[in-house]
């Protein structure tokens, strides 16, 4: 026969019911169990990181593929008591304070002028270093501007062509050369194209692209003796007097078209207040268009410090030929301005030989400048359409005008047969 075992009860106080009444015979078999409610302690825990039961350094021995990781990063943070976990936000929070306060000091260093100067090397040893090299050009990457806060990077996404034909590329004399298709973002062809090389007159094509965006592009200024006085045999002029007035664009023609370096002081006088805030302009737009090899120290081109490489002179140039009524200028072969009562007669005329009326012209050229010093000697950044395809490069340091024009025409050959 089974019995069944009674359960054990446990704190168990046993007291009459109440609705019992009488003697001890109503007491039996009636009682009021109370139980009293186990509270365990919790032991607290200070100062544990990680899961329970594992230590702090034998932690970060634990596999460490992707799987094991976010497994244990999981059971940790699950083993995690509520006041550790207020620690580490608080602990996350203050990190957080800290890595903003570094970020602002640190803007605020480099917004400051004088201390942006004292972390930055200042370009001007650099000018001086450009300004002592020869024709053959400074070494790749010895002379780098810094880049402005806004750099806008201009054509950074260009791509290298390459031929499907097997056809090979042009072989140029010149030092530097680079030719490109600013719409499609294709490098056509490219030759010591990163190295800085005396810009020559090419300086006026930044000139030119600083003074279409002013203000005072239609307005007249008067001409100033430091103008005037490069009105000799020694420079190429528009042949401006003192006193005179013209509208800046105008001095756009005769800069451009005729090459006039007494042009060019004109406009920066006019627009910079003088040149050298003129050229403070200049140099300011090249590290905003992310010109990493150009710097200048004058505004005519004269002085060999003004340098270049022939992939920025290249972008440079795509960049003013594609502003409205730059072409204009670019593409006059002659140009004449007419006598008023302010200024004599101009008669401008080019020495761009792709121009129609030059004595090698190449169908569809617009533009843009030559230019020649003993040091850089002949030098052209040219810009043809044909076929509503545009092609704009540079060629530097060429020993001949006749290597130059033939060198030039093999590029835009070569460019236009890349389809």
């Amino acid at each position: 026969m089974f019995t069944r075992r009674r359960e054990k009860r446990r704190f168990q106080l046993d007291v009459p019911h109440p609705s019992q009444r009488g003697g001890a015979q109503g007491l039996q078999g009636s009682y009021v169990t109370v139980k009293l409610p186990s509270v365990s302690r919790r032991k607290k825990r200070r100062f544990q990181i990680g899961p329970r039961g594992v230590s702090r350094w034998r932690s970060r021995w634990l596999a460490l593929t992707p799987q094991a990781t976010l497994g244990h990063v999981s059971a940790w943070r699950r083993a995690l008591t509520l006041g550790e976990r207020r620690r580490f936000r608080r602990l996350g929070m203050i990190a957080g304070a800290v890595v903003v306060v570094v970020a602002l000091i640190a803007s605020a260093l480099l917004l400051n002028p004088q201390t942006r100067e004292a972390l930055i090397p200042s370009s001007a040893p650099a000018a001086s270093v450009a300004g002592a090299s020869s024709a053959v050009g400074l070494a790749h990457g010895a002379f780098q501007q810094p880049l402005h806060e806004g750099a806008e990077l201009v054509f950074s996404n260009l791509r290298p062509y390459i031929s499907t034909g097997g056809a090979q590329s042009p072989d140029v004399q010149a030092s530097a050369a680079f030719l490109f298709d600013p719409q499609r973002g294709v490098i056509l062809y490219q030759k010591n194209a990163d190295t800085s090389y005396p810009a020559a007159s090419l300086t006026k094509v930044m000139t030119l692209l600083v003074a279409i965006d002013s203000p005072q592009l239609d307005q007249e200024t008067t001409i100033g003796p430091d103008a005037a006085a490069l009105v000799n045999s020694d420079n190429s002029y528009m042949d401006v007097s003192v006193g005179e007035k013209l509208t800046v664009r105008e001095l756009l023609y005769g800069l451009i078209v005729q090459g006039g370096n007494d042009a060019a002081i004109a406009i920066a006088d006019a627009v910079g207040g003088d040149e050298p805030s003129f050229v403070a302009m200049m140099n300011a737009r090249a590290r905003q268009l992310g010109l990493m090899h150009t710097h200048f120290v004058s505004a005519d081109g004269l002085d060999d410090g003004n340098v270049t490489s022939a992939s920025d002179m290249a972008k440079l140039s795509a960049l003013a030929v594609m502003r409205p009524g730059v072409t204009a200028i670019t593409s006059a072969y002659t140009y004449v301005i007419p006598q008023t009562p302010t200024h004599k007669l101009f008669t401008l005329q080019s020495e761009n030989d792709l121009l129609q009326g030059g004595a090698a012209p190449y169908p569809g050229a617009n533009g843009i400048k030559t230019g020649y010093t003993a040091a850089a000697q002949y030098c052209m950044a040219f810009s043809v359409v044909s076929n509503g395809r545009l092609l704009v490069g540079v060629a530097l340091g060429e020993p001949t005008v006749q290597a130059r024009t033939a060198d030039v025409h093999a590029l835009l050959d070569w460019g236009f047969a890349q389809q």
